[in-house]
């Protein structure tokens, strides 16, 4: 919806009402974004449109020639790109499970095969885009940062590829089987390459104009993970002096030895929290938003601190927030050694709560904030202060 609204400002003139299928289409967009007309007009208010444009906008529209959003190129790329095949035949990439020699080994992923030529494209874009790249991230970082998303396809595409491969063995086998259940538990190797195949065949647009919505959705991760990672690789370069200054006290960090995303939900177009490991033994947290909200509770923690005596002090993480993104120090998790760090973990759990209960904030539990020995960390202040509108107080009234 959002690329309709966007084609429609740009080239108007491709647009043409049709009264039945643009009903059609509100009300099933109705029925996905709103319950009632009031949300389903707020949410239209949100995207930037009102209720009398969308016969328009749902309605027929042609083919825009040269305009394409990004992700069409992605598909592009991905069937002209060229494949590596290992000795069975079936296409590998640098992020394909190693049969042998992994540590700790690693799982085969559905259907990673057919999903080569995504990684291929992922990583050339990104590296056309950012030559730095291996150099910044390190070969290591930047394989399991292709993993990642070769699973994340392999969980996006297999239902569809399901399907596909059910077809493929059927295909296998002849009508008395079938009628008699013969049907070997495992499918045969041949139905499993015929279906990689039928996504790497020569007119490999067939699949995608058979389900447009799994392209698109491929595309659109590929498209997400080029940007996030680039973005990530190209802050830390840019940031490094300052991460040195502020989280290994002037050391050099050394090179990016682990860590990677996966950690949190991913947000405003595949951005996500990376923990970042430096050859120093620092770990650092990234995250792709202002941490001016990090920075204000390091201010509060240290006012509140110098008020209450020690076993009630509480303990911030350090933050260099960059106003785009920045960076905290990480927390680590681990039990309490003695009676006495249990005993100052619950004291100063009950200073976290007031402090959230007097600013409003709420959702500070589970892996919202880590047990770090003595010490009750909240590390995801997004809802540190959250306040709502307090009722008038009637003047010589006391306030509640």
């Amino acid at each position: 919806l959002p690329e309709r609204i966007d084609l429609l400002r740009r080239r108007p003139d491709l647009f043409r009402e049709d009264a039945s299928l643009a009903a059609r289409r509100v009300e099933r967009w109705r029925s996905l974004l709103a319950a009632d007309d009031a949300s389903f007009r707020a949410r239209l208010g949100q995207l930037g449109i009102d209720e009398p444009s969308l016969p328009r906008l749902l309605g027929a529209v042609a083919d825009p020639g040269g305009v394409r959003p990004a992700w069409w190129a992605i598909c592009q790329s991905v069937l002209r790109a060229p494949v590596t095949r290992d000795s069975e035949g079936l296409p590998t990439s640098s992020a394909s499970t190693r049969a042998d020699g992994a540590s700790p080994p690693e799982e085969p992923l559905q259907f990673e095969h057919a999903l080569v030529p995504w990684i291929e494209v992922a990583l050339a874009s990104l590296r056309r885009g950012m030559p730095a790249i291996d150099r910044i991230l390190g070969g290591s970082v930047l394989r399991a940062e292709a993993r990642g998303l070769l699973e994340n396809l392999a969980l996006l595409a297999r239902p569809t590829l399901a399907r596909r491969l059910l077809l493929e063995k059927s295909a296998r086998y002849g009508p008395n089987d079938l009628v008699a259940g013969l049907l070997s538990a495992d499918p045969p190797r041949e139905a499993y390459r015929a279906t990689v195949e039928s996504m790497l065949a020569e007119d490999g647009a067939a699949w995608m104009r058979e389900h447009p919505a799994l392209a698109r959705l491929l595309a659109t991760r590929v498209l997400f993970w080029i940007r996030s990672l680039g973005e990530f690789a190209e802050r830390l370069e840019a940031d490094r002096p300052s991460l040195e200054a502020t989280f290994s006290g002037g050391a050099p960090l050394g090179r990016l030895v682990g860590g990677g995303r996966g950690i949190s939900d991913s947000h405003a177009g595949g951005r996500a929290v990376v923990v970042a490991r430096f050859e120093h033994g620092a770990t650092i947290v990234y995250k792709p938003r202002s941490m001016a909200i990090d920075a204000a509770w390091e201010r509060i923690v240290e006012s509140f601190n110098a008020m209450v005596p020690p076993d009630l002090a509480l303990r911030a993480m350090r933050v260099l927030d960059r106003g785009t993104h920045g960076w905290m120090e990480f927390a680590a998790r681990r039990p309490c050694r003695d009676a006495g760090e249990l005993r100052d973990h619950y004291r100063r759990m009950g200073s976290l709560l007031a402090v959230i209960h007097a600013l409003q904030g709420n959702d500070f539990h589970a892996e919202n904030v880590v047990a770090a020995g003595p010490d009750p960390i909240a590390i995801d202040l997004e809802t540190i202060s959250v306040g709502e509108l307090l009722r008038p107080v009637a003047e010589g009234d006391r306030d509640p």
